[in-house]
C-alpha cells in the first residue's frame, strides 16, 4: 500500500482530477469581469480549493514566475497569493496582505525600480492606522515601509497623508471627522499603491491595462473574527477599480 501526500498541485501536468476544466470557467470569467469584484471557489476542506486557486495563479504566470504578456489591449493580470491561515494570530490582517503585496512586488519589478513604491507604501499604511485603529506591529510596519518605524516617524506619515489633502481647514476636518472619511482615505492609498505597482511594472502607458488578481487561500481556517476581519476589509478598505480578489473558502464554515 502506497500513501500520498494531501498537497495541492501547481500546475496542469499533475492534474489529474481534471480541475482544469473549472479552472478555464473561472479564468475566463476574470478575464470578463469589471473590477472591482469577489470571486468564491467553494467546497469542503480537502476537495482542491488551494489546487484550484494554484493552476489559476499558473495560468498569468509562467514556469519562472514572471508575468504572462499579452497581445496591445489585452490586459495584464497580476495575480498575489495571500494565505490567510498563515496570519492567524496577527492583531490585523490588513497588514500581512499588504506585506504580501510588497513580497510580490519586489520579485515582479526590477531591482532599479524598486524605491519607488516605498512613498506608497508608507501613505497606504499610515491612512490604514485610522481606518483600522492598529499602532502596533512595528516589526512589520517596517518591512512594508523599508526603514525603522516608530511613534514619531508614524505620527510624521499621518501628518504629510493630511497635509497632502489639505487645502482648506475644512477639508482637514472632515479627514479627522470619522471613520468614514478615514476609510475613504484608506482606500485611496490602496488604489493608488497599486497603481504604483502597476506603472513601476509595465510603464505610465499601459499602467490602465493592469489588473491585480489577490488570491486568498484558507481563509475558512482561521477564527471567525479574523475571517470577518479580512472579510469587512475587503469590503471596506480594499475594493479598487483594478483589483479582483478570489476566496478559496468552505462555504457552510464561513456561514
Amino acid at each position: 500500500m502506497r500513501f500520498i501526500a494531501d498537497e495541492p498541485i501547481s500546475n496542469s501536468s499533475e492534474d489529474l482530477f481534471q480541475f482544469s476544466q473549472f479552472v478555464d470557467l473561472i479564468e475566463s470569467a476574470v478575464r470578463a469581469t469589471e473590477a472591482p469584484f469577489v470571486y468564491g471557489v467553494l467546497g469542503d476542506w480537502g476537495t482542491g480549493k488551494t489546487s484550484v486557486l494554484r493552476l489559476l495563479e499558473a495560468r498569468f504566470r509562467d514556469e519562472r514566475g514572471a508575468i504572462r504578456r499579452f497581445p496591445d489591449g489585452k490586459e495584464i493580470f497580476v495575480p498575489i497569493w495571500f494565505d490567510a491561515w498563515k496570519y492567524e494570530n496577527e492583531a490585523h490582517i490588513v497588514y500581512p496582505l499588504l506585506y504580501a503585496i510588497k513580497q510580490q512586488y519586489e520579485r515582479d519589478v526590477p531591482r532599479d525600480r524598486k524605491d519607488a513604491i516605498k512613498a506608497a507604501f508608507q501613505t497606504v499604511v499610515a491612512t490604514s492606522l485610522l481606518a483600522v485603529g492598529q499602532v502596533g506591529l512595528r516589526a512589520l510596519l517596517k518591512s512594508l515601509t523599508g526603514g525603522a518605524v516608530n511613534p514619531r516617524l508614524l505620527e510624521e506619515s499621518l501628518k504629510q497623508v493630511r497635509e497632502a489633502q489639505e487645502s482648506t481647514l475644512n477639508e482637514v476636518d472632515a479627514v479627522l471627522s470619522g471613520w468614514t472619511d478615514s476609510v475613504s482615505n484608506f482606500a485611496s492609498a490602496f488604489s493608488e499603491l497599486l497603481s504604483t505597482y502597476a506603472t513601476e511594472l509595465v510603464g505610465r502607458a499601459d499602467a490602465h491595462r493592469v489588473r491585480f488578481l489577490i488570491l486568498v487561500d484558507d481563509l475558512d481556517r482561521c477564527l471567525p473574527e479574523t475571517t470577518i476581519g479580512i472579510l469587512e476589509s475587503i469590503k471596506h478598505h480594499l475594493s479598487v477599480p483594478n483589483c479582483i480578489f478570489v476566496l478559496a473558502i468552505n462555504g457552510r464554515v464561513i456561514y
